[in-house]
C-alpha cells in the first residue's frame, strides 16, 4: 500500500518536512525531502509564502531506523548499552 498523497486532494502540513514527488518535462520522476510550503501570511494581506511549484504528490517521512550500534564505528550506542547491562 502506498502512502503517497495527491497534493491537489491533500496539501502537506505547513512548515513540516515531507517527501515530495514530481516529474519533469522528460517524464523523469524525482523524490526529495523538503517543505512544500514556507513563509507567513500577515493580516494586511502581505505574504511571504512560497510553494514547491512542481510537486504533485507527498508523504510523511518514515520513522528513522532504531540503531544499537554506530554504523561508522560499530560502537554500542548509549541506549543499547543500558539495555545490555540490564
Amino acid at each position: 500500500m502506498s502512502d503517497w498523497r495527491v497534493i491537489a486532494d491533500d496539501t502537506p502540513p505547513h512548515e513540516t518536512l515531507v517527501l515530495l514527488y514530481w516529474m519533469d518535462w522528460r517524464n523523469q520522476g524525482y523524490i526529495e525531502a523538503g517543505y512544500y510550503s514556507t513563509g507567513e501570511r500577515y493580516p494586511n494581506s502581505y505574504s511571504t509564502i512560497s510553494y514547491h511549484g512542481d510537486a504533485t504528490h507527498w508523504m510523511p517521512l518514515p520513522s528513522p531506523p532504531v540503531l544499537d550500534r554506530n554504523p561508522l564505528t560499530g560502537e554500542v550506542l548509549a541506549k543499547a548499552a543500558k539495555e545490555l547491562s540490564a
